[in-house]
């Protein structure tokens, strides 16, 4: 991992980052390409920040953006209290995150999360994704978002 900065100081690195409370969605992106693509809990991903602090930018989806959560069809009272619940720790695990990348020395820019039918359909569809963005290889959801991320802030 850590031998993408070293290999060419010239070269542009982004570095996408999905919050969550488990493990976050991460995407590595060099000169508008995107190389890798991991889901990792908060301490590895501290350590992939390490390598990757003086030469990356790192774009985190700002959780903050929407201060509510919405009514969702089909779901009850309870499932809505508990969907609630998960955003919150979401949202704690950002804040943290944002900030041990600060006090890292990192360069961090917060993006409102993407909308629009390339980024519902490349979330969503690991196929549709695959063939967009060229990847070889699995994906969640986390990841994915995390490459949109990286992809368009490159």
């Amino acid at each position: 991992m850590a031998e993408l900065c070293t290999s060419n100081k010239q070269s542009t690195i982004k570095i996408g980052i999905d919050p969550d409370l488990v493990k976050s969605g991460v995407a590595l992106v060099k000169d508008g390409k995107l190389m890798e693509l991991h889901a990792l809990g908060f301490p590895q991903l501290l350590e992939f920040a390490k390598a990757f602090k003086e030469s990356a930018v790192f774009i985190v989806e700002n959780v903050e953006y929407d201060k509510t959560t919405y009514k969702r069809p089909n779901t009850t009272p309870a499932m809505m209290r508990k969907i609630a619940q998960n955003v919150g720790m979401v949202k704690g695990t950002a804040r943290h995150l944002i900030s041990c990348l600060e006090y890292m020395g990192c360069k961090v820019v917060k993006v409102k999360p993407l909308t629009g039918p390339v980024k519902r359909e490349a979330k969503k569809n690991a196929d549709y994704f695959n063939k967009t963005f060229g990847w070889k290889g699995r994906t969640n959801e986390d990841k994915r978002d995390a490459a949109l991320l990286a992809l368009s802030a490159a």
